[in-house]
């Protein structure tokens, strides 16, 4: 049985397919259920019937923010198991507005998009107060100062690994007034 995969968003879930080592007389087959808590409980979908074609099936399941794979492998008598290498299942988050549309309506109206360097920074200024609260067991005020953050982000060593970071907190640096 798998963890529950987190589509993000209350999602259709579409089609199931997976990538198998079998030999003849081995089989694998699949089931599948949804819901909309990170842990399967009570109140998620039943199991789906089982899928058995490899190249992929349909799914008759209700919408679901999660989905749980379960695999029943059938060995030959005195032989090895068959192996299930990869699974797959298409799904589509519902109720999402698309980014592009956004960003085209913000220019339209000149309000901010929800994709701005400015929200980013500010989710990340959260992320690294929780973080540094965490650490020295206290308070950490915000907003923090854009040095404090370029501090922390040097100290765990996050602007050699994604150097596109390094721009965003300059620019912020650069509109905050001298």
């Amino acid at each position: 049985m798998s963890k529950a995969f987190d589509g993000g968003f209350v999602s259709r879930w579409g089609r199931v397919w997976w990538h198998q080592k079998a030999q003849p007389g081995q089989s694998v087959r699949l089931k599948l259920r949804t819901g909309n808590s990170g842990e399967p409980d009570e109140l998620w979908s039943d199991w789906t019937s089982w899928c058995v074609d490899p190249a992929g099936q349909p799914l008759d399941v209700p919408m679901g923010r999660f989905a749980q794979f379960s695999a029943e492998l059938k060995t030959r008598p005195g032989g090895d198991s068959p192996r299930v290498l990869e699974v797959n299942v298409s799904y589509r988050q519902l109720n999402r507005k698309p980014a592009i549309q956004d960003l085209a309506d913000a220019l339209k109206t000149g309000r901010e998009p929800e994709l701005s360097a400015r929200k980013a920074l500010q989710a990340t200024e959260l992320i690294f107060a929780t973080y540094e609260s965490s650490r020295k067991r206290g308070r950490v005020d915000l907003p923090l100062e854009i040095e404090e953050i370029e501090s922390l982000m040097q100290e765990k060593g996050l602007l050699e690994q994604y150097p596109s970071l390094q721009p965003l907190i300059r620019h912020e640096d650069e509109r905050k007034p001298k």
